[in-house]
């Protein structure tokens, strides 16, 4: 796709990956098997194109929000890993009459 100058390339890419215009996008898919996008439903999408400024503030927002989730991910998977190693402890010990 080729963006205007109005709008900056990872603003789009932040919008175009989110939720909401996925659904959209879906909605508008034509074709009973497999649906599709043509290149006119590309070209009548409405995307909300705020100020440059604007949208380099969502896009440190989106970073932000990456980042914490990324670190909250890696706490969960540190504990779901801990979890497990306890498990095998605690069967492990069961089964050699520790317990």
């Amino acid at each position: 796709m080729r963006l205007k100058g109005e709008m900056d390339g990872k603003f789009f890419v932040h919008v175009f990956g989110s939720k909401r215009f996925k659904e959209n996008l879906e909605r508008q898919a034509v074709g009973a098997t497999m649906p599709s996008l043509n290149h006119d439903i590309l070209n009548n999408l409405l995307i909300p194109v705020p100020p440059m400024d604007r949208q380099w503030a969502e896009v440190e927002k989106a970073n932000e929000l990456s980042i914490h989730v990324r670190h909250v991910e890696s706490i969960y998977q540190q504990k779901l890993d801990a979890l497990e190693a306890l498990k095998k402890s605690l069967l492990h010990q069961a089964f050699s009459g520790n317990l």
